[in-house]
């Protein structure tokens, strides 16, 4: 309950920062992506463990697992300050100010 008590500043605040997270987390992930498709093999290398595909713009790389992952991570990242997003702006527009 206490989460409604909030004032109008700090709703804006939260939006904004939320809204500059989403830009720098979907910029990171764009670059890392084709960081990878730039400079990861497109055959698969079994000896390093470079294993898993990675499809970017129709050209398939492989990556090692701890790759993998740190992608996932941050799409979830980004993700999850969307969904963030949504809740505050939905939440702040039904708050009477």
């Amino acid at each position: 309950m206490g989460a409604f008590l909030i004032d109008k500043k700090s709703w804006t605040i939260a939006t904004r920062l939320l809204g500059m997270s989403i830009t720098l987390l979907t910029l990171s992930t764009a670059y890392l992506h084709f960081y990878y498709a730039d400079n990861r093999p497109g055959v698969p290398e079994e000896k390093v463990g470079r294993i898993y595909p990675l499809n970017v713009h129709g050209r398939i790389v492989y990556l090692v697992k701890k790759e993998q992952v740190g992608l996932y991570v941050l799409e979830g990242a980004t993700l999850g300050c969307i969904l963030g997003f949504v809740v505050v702006v939905q939440t702040g527009q039904k708050r009477r100010f």
